[in-house]
């Protein structure tokens, strides 16, 4: 497979600056990425994931030519993106969860339409076979105003790929969406990449989303891959922590070193812990007399406790 996007040695720096009188400044210099090196290949679904702040849409922005790096080398489509930005646009499609696509007092096949027209396409095919599978027949013909935030996102998506893109960035692409509207989005994502090999990039902090369509992730931390790799092998340097979920009564939460309170249910409570220190009955054993347990299910972590088992321990990856 070839070679869609390559980062060599990339940093990006903001300079920021601070009032410190009424006519002076004092400049500061954010590193928001630190000397990263990635690349991703033809037909790939790829996670890019991290908190706030972590770099992620810098990233994005950087290779999609918005923004221009300070050191190292980008290539999309073996151009430099910022250079080659009106070029590379016509093979990139974009989603962010807070640009929209769509004109807001026109009906929704009219952005289709005009849509069509600026990137120069006519495949009604194409166009016809979105509609289908994300079910916005009915109300196609509506202004956008009227649709509700599931459907709209829905139009949202068929408008970011409807030049039928080779390289495809989605921001935060289900937030606040209906469990329907998720499945139909992510069903879609994994069509598209079987069907017709397109490489697509996702970032979001739905971790569920990562583990559906993505077998690759790249996680970022203060402007620094911490880790690049399969979503399975991530998960299984983490094996060591299991689950423990408590049914019963007047369960409290424990504080030893290598229990976690993970959360608390209407009838249950749910903790972390490391089984190559504790066994289900030894956890119980530290709970006080006063708790009840009825019942105990020890479960595998998902991506999102990993993470969060990562933050809290400390652990390395690898």
């Amino acid at each position: 497979m070839k070679e869609i996007i390559s980062v060599e040695s990339l940093s990006k720096d903001y300079i920021i600056k601070n009032r410190v009188s009424f006519f002076n400044t004092e400049k500061t210099v954010k590193q928001a990425l630190k000397d990263i090196n990635f690349s991703i290949k033809e037909g790939e679904i790829v996670g890019y994931i991290g908190n706030n702040g972590a770099g992620k849409s810098t990233t994005i922005k950087l290779l999609l030519g918005i923004l221009t790096t300070t050191k190292g080398s980008i290539k999309v489509f073996g151009k430099d993106p910022f250079v080659n930005r009106q070029k590379n646009a016509k093979n990139i499609g974009a989603l962010f969860g807070q640009k929209s696509h769509l004109w807001w007092d026109l009906p929704l096949i009219d952005s289709f339409e005009y849509l069509s027209k600026i990137y120069e396409v006519d495949n009604k095919e194409w166009l016809d076979y979105l509609i289908t599978e994300l079910d916005v027949k009915e109300y196609l013909y509506q202004p956008v105003r009227q649709l509700s935030l599931g459907q709209r996102m829905r139009g949202e998506f068929i408008a970011s790929i409807i030049h039928k893109p080779k390289l495809v960035f989605l921001d935060e692409p289900t937030i606040g969406l209906d469990i329907e509207t998720k499945k139909k989005i992510m069903e879609l994502i994994l069509k598209i990449n079987e069907k017709y090999n397109t490489t697509i990039i996702l970032t979001t902090h739905e971790i569920s989303d990562i583990e559906k369509v993505c077998k690759r992730m790249i996680l970022i931390s203060d402007g620094e891959i911490n880790y690049d790799g399969e979503v399975k092998s991530f998960k299984q340097i983490f094996n060591k922590y299991k689950k423990l979920k408590m049914y019963g009564e007047n369960i409290v939460d424990l504080d030893e070193e290598g229990i976690l309170p993970l959360r608390t249910n209407i009838d249950s409570k749910e903790f972390v812990f490391d089984e190559t220190k504790f066994n289900v009955l030894d956890i119980i054993k530290l709970l006080p007399n006063e708790s009840i347990i009825t019942q105990t299910e020890v479960l595998d972590l998902n991506l999102q406790e990993v993470l969060l088992v990562k933050d809290k321990t400390g652990d390395k990856y690898e």
